[in-house]
């Protein structure tokens, strides 16, 4: 799960569906927590973008945002991976969870 920040990038209002599109892809074909390359061609291809280029600057756009972090090169390809302060976990999100109840329930004691 991205932090509220990685949507806040989603969600400006000058960004092109396709980056949004581009991260969505990425998210769900490759495991970003650990550095992984990136084939360009077969996201184009698998979810129907107009050129490769588009995944480049998805990739450059989130590069320079921070959210994806560059890794080695492996076979001369470059790796990503996504930055830790971007995503939180499903125990986090629990934890989260389970200590904004207990504050509300606290507040609300007289």
């Amino acid at each position: 799960m991205l932090t509220t920040v990685a949507y806040r990038l989603l969600s400006r209002k000058g960004l092109p569906d396709y980056i949004r599109r581009g991260l969505m892809a990425m998210l769900t074909e490759y495991d970003l927590r650990n550095f992984v390359v990136i084939d360009i061609y077969k996201l184009t291809e698998h979810y129907g973008f107009a050129e490769v280029e588009e995944i480049k600057e998805t990739l450059q756009y989130f590069v320079n945002a921070g959210v994806l972090e560059l890794g080695p090169r492996v076979n001369f390809k470059q790796t990503y991976r996504i930055r830790s302060q971007f995503i939180v976990s499903v125990a986090d999100v629990n934890r989260y969870g389970l200590q904004e109840r207990q504050e509300r329930e606290a507040l609300a004691l007289p």
